[in-house]
């Protein structure tokens, strides 16, 4: 699992430095920023040994990075220390590379994701990279001992944890939970299965080709999924070609979602957009609604795919009722241009994934949901947001008759 910590920061700063461009030199340069004022010694077996992840940062070091006053001289230190050792043709790879680490862990949290990456796109980089520096010291950076479980003595992997979470801790096949806690004890019941075997026989490569283009490494996390043990076990016995295929396709639709998670995670969304969810989650009568939209406006169905009946139908209905209601709520707190391209831009995002737009809906949904941070009775009001998008052509294109 990628983590964002301190043993990832030195090698992307290190890849665009032009003085101090050797890992020990680099991650002396970097420390330094606060080590010097705390007296803490940096010998280059510390480097070495933060890199690979077999220590933390020094307590010093982190307790000092708390302190106002060695936040703003950290920043002045990465403006006159390290921006100017930076190769100004790097910059932007070396501040996108940041950002790519944060969004690929899910323990970063979304609101530091954002305050970063607004520094970034406001063109503040002294202060993007002085706060990512700091972020990452105080990451853990060492990597434990693997414990052993008690079933069959096998060790418990930190790269089992991704294919954990890619399928929601649920076996894709039955459902059941992958991992739980009883009376305060976690309990594994997962296996992770290898979808392509490991001894492929001739006879299955030819026959797996019929499939998908072959996984050039089986050991490969592509090659992976997470099923609790009784599916896994069933799954490795006399596998079909169909159940092989069958999987591969639950694995490409889990491996997306989860990467779309990861990355709609860093989608903005602002938080004007609050009080709109809040005003129809108050409506107690439907007269105390706008007059409803007029029919001849309704262009829903030139959007959605004749198949869809249901989606249709649900849209159709959500713009007639609510529409006006939304509109006005929006002329009221301002800020809607901004909502509209935020809502835009995801719905980009997400059609690069999912063609299918009930799923771009859902997803659509799901993250107003998650980025306004309301509980789940507040889902309903979402959805009608959305389908006031699609009726403003933020979401879907018009389909070609």
């Amino acid at each position: 699992m990628a983590k964002y910590n301190i043993s990832t920061f030195i090698p992307i700063i290190q890849s665009g430095l032009v003085e101090h461009n050797k890992q020990e030199a680099a991650g002396r340069l970097l420390l330094d920023a606060i080590a010097i004022d705390v007296e803490v010694d940096i010998p280059a077996e510390t480097i070495s040994n933060l890199v690979n992840q077999k220590i933390d940062v020094h307590h010093k070091i982190k307790k000092a990075s708390a302190r106002p006053e060695v936040m703003e001289a950290a920043i002045e230190y990465f403006e006159s220390e390290v921006l100017t050792d930076l190769n100004p043709n790097l910059t932007d790879d070396i501040c996108t590379e940041i950002l790519r680490s944060l969004a690929q862990d899910p323990s970063v949290s979304p609101k530091k994701r954002e305050e970063l990456t607004s520094l970034y796109h406001e063109g503040a980089l002294s202060q993007f990279l002085t706060k990512s520096y700091l972020y990452a010291i105080n990451r853990p950076n060492k990597i434990n001992k693997p414990r052993k479980t008690k079933k069959n003595d096998a060790l418990t992997s930190v790269d089992e944890f991704p294919l954990i979470y890619e399928v929601n801790n649920k076996c894709p096949l039955c459902a059941d939970p992958l991992v739980k806690k009883v009376k305060e004890k976690t309990i594994e019941k997962y296996k992770i299965v290898h979808i392509f075997p490991l001894d492929l026989t001739p006879e299955k490569t030819h026959a797996f080709q019929e499939v998908k283009q072959p996984i050039e490494d089986l050991t490969a996390s592509e090659n992976k999924i997470a099923l609790c043990i009784d599916c896994a076990e069933s799954y490795q016995i006399d596998t079909t070609l169909e159940e092989y295929a069958s999987l591969l396709k639950i694995k490409d639709t889990y491996t997306k979602s989860y990467r779309l998670q990861q990355t709609l995670n860093g989608m903005a969304l602002e938080d004007e957009i609050k009080e709109v969810i809040h005003a129809l989650a108050k409506i107690t009568y439907v007269n105390q609604l706008p007059p409803f939209l007029s029919l001849e406006a309704l262009e829903i169905k030139k959007k959605i795919h004749p198949k869809h009946v249901m989606l249709i139908d649900d849209l159709t209905g959500d713009v007639l009722k609510y529409y006006r209601f939304i509109e006005h709520t929006f002329s009221q707190i301002g800020n809607f241009n901004l909502i509209a391209s935020e809502i835009q831009a995801t719905f980009y995002q997400i059609e690069k994934d999912f063609s299918d737009q009930i799923e771009i809906k859902n997803h659509l949904t799901e993250w107003m949901l998650t980025k306004t941070k309301m509980p789940h009775q507040n889902r309903r009001a979402c959805e009608i947001i959305v389908a006031f998008f699609v009726q403003n052509c933020e979401v879907f294109y018009e389909i070609p008759r």
